[in-house]
């Protein structure tokens, strides 16, 4: 989808972005999915990680990875996610 959309003239607006901010958000708006399937997801995001992206682009990926995360998981599991400076 995002490459015919790349062609048809989307602006793709990179900027300077704090990873565990944007990671929190997202998964405090997964919480009623989370307690429904009684899911903990525990991140391990480097408090001072900052990435060059598009804010939308990355919103969405983070969104629906968290979404699929939980989709497949089974009731009681972890979810984990990790980002850490090199």
């Amino acid at each position: 989808m995002w490459p015919k959309s790349l062609g048809s003239g989307l602006v793709v607006e990179r900027k300077s972005i704090h990873l565990a901010a944007i990671i929190d958000k997202k998964t405090e708006q997964c919480k009623a999915a989370v307690s429904t399937k009684n899911i903990e997801i525990k991140s391990k995001i480097d408090t001072d990680l900052y990435v060059n992206a598009d804010e939308m682009m990355l919103n969405t990926v983070i969104v629906n990875l968290l979404s699929n995360a939980i989709k497949f998981s089974k009731k009681n599991e972890i979810i984990e996610d990790e980002a850490m400076k090199k």
